[in-house]
């Protein structure tokens, strides 16, 4: 599980990398797995996140927020694996659950 200084790391480096790059796709639940609660299917949330502007990430506690524009929030709270960027066109491993922005 992550703790609040890894938190706060994440947020400044995704604030520095991914800030103001548009989301060409992302996908859930690519692997099964035991403890995770969406509020989303997986279908949806393609949708829902395609052609998104990320905003500043920031953190509060053991929760990381991602503002997408317009009007959405991604929320990762008290969660521990990794959180990984790929750039566009990078190849992605089949168990990874990404959102791709360019």
């Amino acid at each position: 599980m992550f703790e609040i200084p890894e938190y706060v790391t994440l947020a400044r480096q995704m604030g520095e990398s991914l800030s103001r790059k548009r989301i060409a796709s992302g996908s859930l639940g690519n692997s099964p797995h035991k403890f995770v609660w969406y509020n989303r299917k997986p279908d949806d949330f393609a949708v829902l996140v395609r052609g998104k502007t990320i905003e500043k990430a920031y953190s509060k506690g053991r929760w990381l927020f991602i503002p997408l524009n317009p009007g959405y929030v991604l929320v990762f709270g008290e969660c521990g694996g990794k959180i990984l960027y790929h750039k566009a066109l990078q190849e992605v491993t089949q168990n990874a659950r990404y959102a791709e922005a360019g």
